[in-house]
């Protein structure tokens, strides 16, 4: 979510870029498509390079996602593992939960 749109923007670059180049249709978006994809690793980068960078571009909404857990396949297993560390309410976000977050690599 924090690519948003620094995504759409780049996929709309590309896209025109291969319209220029005189492709049609799925001709020009699956292209740019892959190149967006592509281009993700380095747009996070980009974004977040720091601390201060990831604190002024996450909100408590982000630091508060369970996402992390949404690797596992039973949905009441992932939440048993989940529920010690779960933020269940923005309000209850606190700087210590930003630290946690961005020392963890969770948004990446």
């Amino acid at each position: 979510m924090l690519l948003r749109k620094d995504a759409l923007d780049y996929y709309d670059e590309r896209l025109n870029h291969y319209i220029d180049l005189g492709f049609v249709g799925v001709e020009a978006l699956a292209p740019a498509f892959a190149d967006t994809l592509n281009r993700l690793p380095k747009m996070k980068r980009n974004k977040i390079s720091s601390y201060s960078n990831f604190k002024s571009v996450v909100d408590d909404s982000n630091v508060m996602d369970g996402r992390y857990y949404s690797y596992m396949d039973d949905q009441d297993d992932a939440f048993k593992q989940a529920k010690p560390f779960l933020i269940l309410a923005e309000s209850k976000v606190q700087s210590s939960d930003y630290r946690k977050v961005y020392d963890g690599n969770w948004y990446k």
